[in-house]
């Protein structure tokens, strides 16, 4: 066999393996361009699904071309040496030869083990995804809030009715915030262990303490004459509180979103809150 075409089988052997690197490399950096600075979160274009795993297959084929192009050429160049060193060269040749072989098939496993990683990977999320949306149908819900203005005493009952059928611990977030500048004026949590079912959960509320809120955060605790008589807002947040065992079969995205606190496990609920309250100076008197 001729150095030049024992070369340039060297130089296929070493480059198949290199374009294929190439190839990853170039689908790699292309779809994370793609996602960065082009289509984003949007639906991508049917011509995607081609012209980036097209542009990695040619940028493999360019890198297999060189490789054996130029070790082709490196052949010819001492094919005229003397025959000692050709035959140097030629020993050279077939170690590299068997280097690149060893290095294409450790290759070809790499990427036999990764396929297969691959389609477990999927496999598992699609059983996940599945399995969560059965869970997500069965949440807690919070399916009314029911607000009765104060009574004699100065207590505003809150009543949320919570219905589903995972059972488990729950926190319950609330908050009341006034409307006009949007401050916060009374906020609390409380633990709740949910079976399957309906139950109600009230929660009373010192009107008394509303109203000091209001004139110290709205108002800046200045003195005024004003009657208030609007309707606040009350909300409420029932984030479920997962043991490892269930945390561990939601999808990855999931378990980052629960972190987070944007899970779609967390339900949000608000209703209005009457409240009535003459402020003299910086005496309070609650109306009916």
């Amino acid at each position: 066999m001729r150095l030049r075409t024992l070369y340039a089988l060297v130089g296929a052997v070493i480059g198949a393996g290199l374009g294929v690197l190439a190839a990853y490399g170039v689908v790699v950096v292309g779809a994370g361009v793609s996602w960065l600075f082009i289509f984003g979160d949007d639906t991508w274009p049917a011509y995607a699904a081609w012209l980036i795993p097209g542009a990695g297959v040619l940028g493999g084929v360019i890198v297999w071309s060189a490789a054996t192009l130029v070790a082709a050429r490196y052949g010819r160049r001492h094919e005229n040496a003397a025959p000692e060193a050709v035959a140097r060269q030629r020993r050279f040749a077939y170690l590299l030869l068997a280097a690149g072989v060893l290095f294409d098939v450790m290759l070809a496993g790499a990427v036999v083990a990764n396929v297969r990683q691959q389609d477990a990977a999927r496999q598992l999320g699609s059983a996940q995804r599945a399995w969560f949306a059965e869970f997500l149908a069965a949440r807690q819900n919070i399916d009314a809030i029911e607000v009765r203005r104060q009574d004699g005493q100065g207590v505003i009952a809150v009543t949320l009715r919570i219905s589903g059928t995972n059972a488990g611990d729950h926190r319950l977030e609330w908050l009341v915030r006034e409307t006009l500048y949007k401050k916060v004026l009374a906020q609390g949590e409380s633990m709740l262990s949910l079976t399957g079912g309906l139950r109600d959960t009230a929660l009373p509320l010192d009107a008394m303490a509303l109203a000091a809120a209001y004139h110290r955060l709205a108002l800046g605790g200045a003195e005024a004459n004003v009657m208030v008589d609007e309707n606040f807002v009350f909300e409420a947040r029932l984030v479920p509180l997962l043991d490892a065992d269930t945390r561990d079969r939601l999808p990855r995205n999931e378990r980052q979103n629960l972190a987070n606190g944007y899970s779609e496990l967390i339900v949000t609920a608000d209703a209005p809150l009457p409240i009535r309250f003459i402020l003299r100076g910086t005496t309070i008197t609650l109306g009916r």
